[in-house]
């Protein structure tokens, strides 16, 4: 069973709040015993809206010590989005989401600042921090003030409404790396594929194939005109002269963080960070170092852990990761960027800048060094290695059987 998280934060005359899940204040009413409490002072609990709070700090007539209920806070963001080469698609009216209205307490601390510490009786046990100066998104489109950090009932902390906010996972593909199809084959950009000892008509349309000599990796097959010619269709297609293996790919789950180059571009789905199976995570900021100095793709850090999490710290700027399976007891350093994981990934010890990593096995018991990127690995177990600085651009061929990531 998941321990429970208490929450200790100090509120007006050193009174502390224990909220538990056995044990769900009303958040509100306790405010205002706090507030009774200290008659005659001029501390009193006002509901209002974002725009009206903002007025208030503007015209400097706050009243420090008082609560403000901001009746209207929804968390509203840009969704992160990546196009089939792995680009990051600029925001716009289109990546622009508002989440439910779920009102917000906060303190004023004078006539014109307010604590950073903010409180949701929805989520009585959360630890939230609030920037009320977030008044927009990257596009340009409204918001209504920022939550720049939540540490859940169950100890998972990030850097932004990990309760809310949701992130795209598109399709992958599963290929058997040990049995290619017969022949060889090369592609022009219009689509026409040219085969070497193939035998096309055991193919239909719609079929998917895999070609790793090129960028876009993955085409679903359009029409067969013979055992040697064909034509894929691709989101893109470049020209590959050079004759070379293929796979026929069947389609796996929503493991990607990016467009797939095959299939619709609307077939995806979203997820949250965490899921119900989600304990002592820490993951580190990555907003402050795209606010200031134009670190990353995105305000958002993009992660989705889909399988049991569990103590695990991440420090900064680690984005856009996929784990679909086990995750749990890693310590990782900064930039931990664009990495999928399809089976258990646990008790490894993880320097900087491990990044562009598809891993399709049991990745356990590992000590990293810096610089651990663009390595496929697909086998049964990767366990109890010691890799030092500099492992890149590797492809471990040990496991027949994975799921191929654009």
């Amino acid at each position: 069973a998941k321990n429970k998280f208490i929450d200790q934060r100090f509120i007006p005359n050193g009174k502390t709040s224990n909220l538990s899940l056995t044990n769900k204040l009303n958040l509100k009413k306790y405010i205002q015993q706090v507030v009774d409490e200290n008659g005659g002072s001029g501390i009193s609990i006002n509901e209002v809206t974002y725009s009206e709070l903002t007025d208030l700090i503007i015209n400097e007539t706050l009243v420090g010590g008082s609560y403000y209920i901001i009746t209207d806070f929804r968390t509203c963001y840009d969704r992160p989005d990546y196009n089939q080469s792995r680009n990051a698609i600029p925001v716009s009216n289109d990546s622009y989401v508002e989440g439910p209205i779920e009102p917000l307490i906060v303190q004023a601390t004078g006539t014109n600042t307010l604590s950073l510490d903010a409180y949701q009786w929805n989520y009585p046990e959360d630890q939230i921090k609030y920037d009320v100066r977030y008044s927009q998104t990257e596009s340009g489109n409204p918001a209504f003030g920022r939550i720049t950090e939540r540490i859940d009932e169950f100890n998972n902390r990030t850097d932004y409404d990990h309760r809310v906010i949701k992130f795209k996972r598109y399709k992958s593909f599963i290929f058997d790396i040990e049995t290619p199809e017969l022949g060889g084959i090369s592609i022009a950009n219009d689509g026409v594929v040219t085969g070497t000892d193939t035998f096309f008509t055991n193919y239909n349309p719609g079929d998917t194939i895999i070609y790793l000599q090129s960028e876009e990796a993955i085409f679903k097959i359009d029409s067969i005109t013979d055992d040697t010619t064909m034509t894929v269709t691709g989101l893109s297609i470049n020209s590959y002269d050079e004759s070379s293996n293929f796979y026929l790919a069947k389609i796996g789950g929503y493991d990607i963080y990016c467009k797939n180059n095959a299939f619709d571009t609307d077939d995806y789905e979203l997820y949250t960070t965490f899921n119900d199976a989600s304990l002592n995570n820490y993951i580190g900021n990555s907003a402050i170092s795209f606010i200031e100095y134009g670190d990353g793709d995105f305000l958002l850090a993009n992660n989705v852990f889909k399988g049991e999490t569990y103590n695990n710290v991440l420090g900064n700027s680690c984005t856009d990761n996929t784990a679909s399976e086990e995750f749990s007891n890693n310590t990782i350093e900064n930039y931990f960027i664009k990495n999928s994981m399809i089976n258990s990934f646990r008790d490894n010890i993880i320097g900087n800048s491990f990044y562009g990593n598809v891993i399709v096995c049991s990745f356990n018991i590992n000590q990293i060094g810096i610089s651990f990127n663009n390595n496929i690995l697909f086998n049964s177990s990767f366990y109890n290695n010691v890799i030092q600085n500099y492992f890149s651009y590797n492809q471990l061929t040990l496991k027949a059987e994975f799921s191929f990531y654009n």
